[in-house]
């Protein structure tokens, strides 16, 4: 495919070729890669996921997470947006207190601390549909990683940050699939 459109850069630099407007070979381009993704397909070269618009899990990562149940992904997020991950916890935890009736559909749980007293955020939820950068973080990365890696598509069940304060509570190790993943609401669960 890259052959193939250094193949029409390459046309387009002719001084021979009278000028033509590049929609002229819009059928020709869409027709070959077309072609090039069937024979592709039918040859199984490049497997992809239809849940795959942002970034797309190897054979061997998918072997992986059917052997082991979790995978070790690097470099899913763009660095832009890694680098913006502190400050977007930052809003978070800086929302409005939780009130519907004027549009602040987030729960927001505070903590008293061990240490001097102070009542402290630990926890906001329901914020992903409520937040563009988390919501296309939700609904984009991971929403596509966890399809590709269930093979159907996922949804969010509930979005939840918890911040780990100097003297805030906490909660003996569990895992959250046995209160979630049952027969009436999901069959399989991922933190």
């Amino acid at each position: 495919l890259v052959i193939r459109m250094r193949g029409y850069d390459e046309a387009g630099k002719d001084p021979s070729i009278k000028e033509r407007s590049p929609r002229e070979f819009l059928d020709d381009m869409r027709a070959n890669i077309s072609t090039t993704l069937a024979a592709d397909a039918e040859a199984k070269q490049y497997p992809v996921s239809p849940f795959a618009d942002s970034y797309v899990l190897s054979p061997e990562q998918l072997e992986a997470w059917d052997r082991d149940g979790f995978l070790h992904i690097t470099n899913a997020l763009p660095s832009e947006l890694t680098a913006q991950l502190s400050g977007l916890s930052d809003a978070i935890a800086a929302l409005p207190k939780a009130d519907a009736s004027v549009g602040h559909p987030w729960l927001i749980h505070h903590e008293k601390s061990r240490v001097d007293g102070s009542i402290n955020i630990c926890r906001v939820e329901n914020y992903c549909k409520h937040n563009d950068a988390w919501g296309s973080i939700a609904f984009g990365i991971v929403q596509d990683l966890v399809s590709q890696a269930f093979r159907e598509p996922a949804v969010l069940f509930k979005d939840k940050m918890n911040f780990k304060g100097p003297g805030g509570g906490n909660f003996r190790c569990h895992q959250d699939a046995t209160a979630y993943a049952t027969e009436d609401l999901a069959t399989r669960h991922i933190s």
